[in-house]
């Protein structure tokens, strides 16, 4: 009995003794668990002991180094996006065990370390292919389930701009970034402080917005970038087909090791261009494998008046010129300098129609016949006049290019010829005065004054031009109608988009400027400029009595009162005498009080010489 006691009293001390030993160890455990993470500032955890077989990992470590990468903007294709050192990825698992792994990076050699799994090799896999390969392996020790694989934080990979860029050298982006993104800090000067700078705080990288007409008007070839890769593989693409056309296998994704080579427009490198009834006619720099279909995709399609059915190609053959037409999706290779040509289909064009606005009695947009519809006809169809309108303000506004003279903004239309131009104007135009481009331009569309084109050639004053410049801009499209003259309205023809202006006759004249008591007074027949001057109070104390003119309504032409009659609408003015500052005049008498004296000391000097040749001639004779 007293070794029985003994044994249970030795057995208790025993496990006193291992749970005081137990304690020491999981307390150091604890302590070196903390200064771990003290030291890498991270914490990780693994639980497989959740409800139902499910689970959560989390790496705070990988999650940290991942997280400070600037993320992608756009989203990952799992079917070509391809793994590699530096991506965080997650697995998620599903089936008879659910569970994640957050916060696994790609080590250095390519592997992912699976916790209580292993590790698997996803270098160089697409990310469909690695999940496929990561779900035989789950297999192994979980059973019925499946395995996702995601990308986290894509790695960030270094490439190399080269080439005639203004900043060449390696960039950093994130995988999968495209070429346009890629080459655009060695266009327009990002460097990394710039990306971090535009990034913000939330680490954000906008994306690159190419200014508009980079793409066709500035110096570099962006139709042959070459991309060179660290396998020795050669990529040439073409950011005019991706900006035009939106064609994403020209601007494809860059990969790690890149050097990609950006080079400048070659004044007569080999041309080829798409014109006609496209919406962006260009001519672009030639590329290997040029085709009829890639540059109608490139011009924007065809506008909605273009023959559809073949386009023309023209080919130099020597001295002469080869045409033959094709199919719009032939995809034969051309040759360089070929030009595409996609004719219009002028009877589509004849579906054409105008519009009447104002006091007609049904106004809208009515049908035309080009060339033949005239403005008679169109009131016609419009009802004719209501009684309250004012047929004699009436006009026309003609939907053409409203462009200053000599300006040189806007698109090429039909040629004109220099003396008709001239004429038109009412001017004489030398030979030296227009730029070279000024033939292929309208009358319409006349390109505004620029200073340095007429120093050379002309002695016309910089006012004059900026004057005719001035005039050109006034009624430029709009015609003055009578409708009264019906004589008038049948020699006028509309076109299409044409606009008809009917005023209403609210029977009423305006007097504005120097008048004691300007506004609005009824119209009375009869009465004239200077009868509504006197209704209105007659003028006032800075009136100039000598300039008072009528401004008829619809042409807005200015008239002395002797030469025409006041109708209803019309405006009476009045200006004001011409006052001179107080400096102007002060000067004015300063300049008039010194001429004087110089007048009378000239005079003076000439008494005096004559009485000095009259003393001299008397004492000469005596």
């Amino acid at each position: 009995m007293k070794r029985t006691v003994r044994i249970f009293k030795a057995t208790q001390l025993l496990l006193v003794l291992m749970s005081v030993t137990a304690s020491q160890i999981f307390a150091q455990t604890d302590r070196r668990q903390s200064q771990l993470q003290g030291a890498m500032g991270q914490s990780s955890e693994l639980n497989l002991g959740g409800a139902l077989g499910s689970f959560y990992f989390m790496d705070q470590l990988g999650l940290t180094l991942g997280m400070s990468a600037f993320p992608v903007n756009h989203a990952i294709n799992p079917d070509t996006y391809i793994l590699g050192p530096g991506d965080l990825v997650a697995i998620t698992l599903e089936g008879d065990t659910n569970g994640s792994f957050r916060g696994l990076m790609v080590t250095p050699q390519g592997e992912v370390i699976i916790p209580n799994v292993g590790m698997f090799k996803v270098d160089g896999l697409h990310l469909s292919q690695a999940e496929e390969e990561i779900t035989s392996l789950i297999e192994d020790n979980f059973r019925n389930t499946k395995a996702r694989i995601l990308v986290e934080r894509p790695r960030m990979v270094q490439v190399h701009i080269a080439g005639e860029v203004p900043f060449p050298g390696s960039q950093l982006v994130p995988s999968q970034t495209r070429l346009d993104q890629a080459i655009y800090p060695s266009l327009f000067s990002m460097g990394p402080d710039q990306i971090r700078l535009a990034a913000g705080a939330n680490n954000i990288i906008p994306p690159a917005v190419y200014p508009t007409g980079f793409v066709t008007g500035s110096d570099y070839n962006l139709r042959n970038i070459e991309i060179l890769h660290l396998d020795g593989s050669r990529t040439v693409a073409d950011l005019v087909a991706y900006f035009r056309a939106g064609d994403l296998e020209n601007n494809p994704p860059v990969r790690f090791g890149d050097v990609i080579q950006v080079s400048k427009k070659q004044i007569y490198g080999n041309k080829i261009s798409i014109s006609g009834a496209v919406k962006k006619p260009a001519q672009l720099d030639f590329k290997e494998g040029d085709s009829v279909a890639n540059l109608i995709n490139i011009g924007g399609g065809f506008t909605d008046d273009a023959v559809t059915a073949e386009v023309t190609v023209y080919r130099r053959n020597g001295s002469t010129i080869d045409t033959f037409t094709v199919s719009p999706d032939d995809t034969t290779p051309l040759e360089p300098n070929d030009r595409v040509v996609v004719d219009f289909d002028r009877s589509i064009r004849t579906h054409q129609a105008a519009w009447v606005h104002g006091q007609a009695v049904s106004p809208g947009n009515y049908p035309i016949e080009k060339g033949v519809t005239t403005v008679y006809d169109l009131l016609s169809l419009a009802g004719g006049l209501t009684d309250d309108a004012l047929p004699h303000a009436a006009y026309l506004i003609r939907k053409q290019p409203n462009h200053r003279l000599f300006d040189g903004t806007s698109p090429d239309l039909p040629p004109v010829d220099r003396v008709a131009l001239g004429d038109s104007l009412g001017i004489s135009v030398p030979s030296g005065v227009m730029p070279r481009y000024f033939e292929s331009r309208s009358t319409l569309d006349l390109p505004s004054f620029d200073p340095k084109r007429i120093f050379r050639t002309s002695d016309q004053f910089k006012e004059g031009y900026e004057y005719l410049n001035l005039e050109s801009t006034l009624n430029r499209n709009q015609i003055y109608l009578d409708l009264s003259d019906e004589e008038q309205l049948k020699r006028i023809v509309v076109f299409n988009s044409d606009e008809i202006f009917i005023p209403k006759d609210d029977n009423l004249v305006f007097l504005l400027g120097q008048i004691n008591r300007p506004g609005y007074y009824t119209f009375e027949s009869g009465m004239g400029a200077y009868d509504y001057v006197a209704k209105a109070g007659g003028y006032s104390l800075a009136a100039d009595d000598e300039r008072v003119f009528v401004i008829k309504a619809g042409t807005n032409s200015w008239y002395l009162p002797s030469e025409t009659t006041v109708q209803s609408g019309d405006i009476i003015f009045v200006d004001r005498q011409p006052l001179d500052d107080l400096t102007s005049a002060r000067m004015h008498e300063i300049q008039r009080a010194q001429i004087r004296n110089t007048n009378i000391q000239l005079v003076v000097g000439s008494i005096t010489a004559l009485s000095s040749l009259i003393t001299a001639y008397i004492a000469l004779t005596r």
